[in-house]
Order: C-alpha cells, then structure tokens, then sequence
C-alpha cells in the first residue's frame, strides 16, 4: 500500500501505485518524483527509504538523457532497465517533470512491467506532471 502522504501528494496518485502493483505481480516498490528527485507518492516503501532512492533515480534518468545525446538521432529515453541478482528495477519518464521507478521481483515478466509502465504513463501523464517551482530568487537577506 502507498505510503502516508506528505506536501504534494494526493491520495488520486496513490491509487495510480496501488492499482498498478495489483496488475503486476511481483512489484515490490515504485516511486514516483520529480524530475529532481523529490518523492510525490511511494509504494512499498516507508519515506526514509523512498527520498534517497527518488534521488538516485533522477540521477539515473539524467544520466541516461546525456548518453542519449551521442546518437545520431537523439530522441530522448523511454525507460531505463536495470537488472539486479535479486530484482528488476525500471525508470521512466512520467509527465513533465515526473519520473517513475518500479522495482520487480526478478521472475516478473519485464515485457508486462514495461507494457503496463508505459500505459501508466500514457493514461495519467496530466496527473503525473510536476508544475515548475517558482523561482527562490524571492527569498532576501534580512528583515
């Protein structure tokens, strides 16, 4: 189940985690940030496991933007797949400035997790967005 809620997140977002986790057998945690990393809604996960891991995600995200640019034909990364001995973890782009991390149990059927992610994304974009913050500049030195 998802996670108690903090600034920013709506229960319509944990609906969207705990729905998917019921399609796909064998999800063991998804985060969903923005593009920054900071953690909007999270299954599986208490909040001191899913703000380190929402930032290591958008790292993995931004790094595999820059690698795409050396393509003849940069058109962007749809997801990212990482196996490890014991899961699968898959990264994507989740509206503007949101990205989603699911990780699997190892014998879960990637071509499912990753059909699923996709029509996640493709079906609540609008609702996955993170609006642009507005600028710090704001803040002054002093009373």
């Amino acid at each position: 189940m998802t996670e108690n809620l903090s600034p920013g997140q709506t229960k319509e977002l944990g609906f969207l985690l705990d729905d998917f986790a019921q399609r796909v057998q064998g999800t063991l945690y998804i985060v969903l940030a923005s593009s920054d990393g900071l953690v909007k809604q999270s299954f599986g996960l208490d909040r001191n496991a899913a703000d380190p891991l929402g930032a290591a995600l958008s790292g993995m995200l931004s790094l595999a933007k820059s690698i795409a640019k050396y393509n003849k034909r940069p058109l962007g990364v749809r997801q990212i797949v990482t196996e490890y001995p014991d899961f699968n973890l898959f990264v994507s782009a989740a509206g503007s400035g949101s990205l989603i991390g699911v990780a699997t149990e190892r014998e879960t059927d990637a071509a499912m997790v990753g059909y699923e992610l996709n029509a996640l994304v493709r079906s609540t974009a609008p609702h996955l967005s993170t609006a642009v913050r507005d600028d710090v500049a704001a803040v002054t030195d002093g009373p």
